[in-house]
């Protein structure tokens, strides 16, 4: 049943983020970004790299070597943003970061929250990130 609600939740964070940028573009009145670098303009790279680590993290999670919900966010983020480099040659930013010049979209905070907890979450259980399994087994 899980397994169930976080694909539907992927396919629906997905859909909103790919939505929200959708409906900006068309009535944002130039607020959208095309943003062909990395978050924080870390450079540029190519879509295909992307899709590549993406499908990486989709065998782990497939595989059940990682199934936490914050997996789900990462991917649904990471997906939308690589359906953006295919379609629009880069990411569409359109949120403003706080005292920043910079800007970001939904699929970057799924991806960040996704991080975070992710992280936080394996400290908790006491995770050895090389081998995906608790340290005292």
């Amino acid at each position: 049943m899980k397994s169930k609600f976080y694909w539907f939740s992927f396919v629906l964070l997905v859909g909103i983020d790919q939505v929200s940028k959708w409906w900006l573009g068309q009535n944002g009145d130039g607020v959208v970004v095309i943003n062909s670098s990395l978050a924080g303009g870390l450079g540029e790279v190519q879509a295909g790299v992307l899709l590549g680590v993406w499908v990486g993290l989709l065998g782990l999670y497939i595989k059940k070597k990682v199934t936490s919900p914050f997996m789900v966010l990462i991917l649904a983020g990471g997906l939308s943003n690589i359906i953006d480099r295919f379609v629009w040659g880069g990411v569409q930013d359109w949120l403003p970061l706080p005292m920043t010049d910079l800007t970001n979209n939904l699929a970057d905070w799924m991806i960040g929250i996704g991080i975070l907890g992710l992280v936080v979450e394996m400290w908790g259980k006491k995770v050895h990130f090389r081998k995906f399994k608790p340290i005292n087994q």
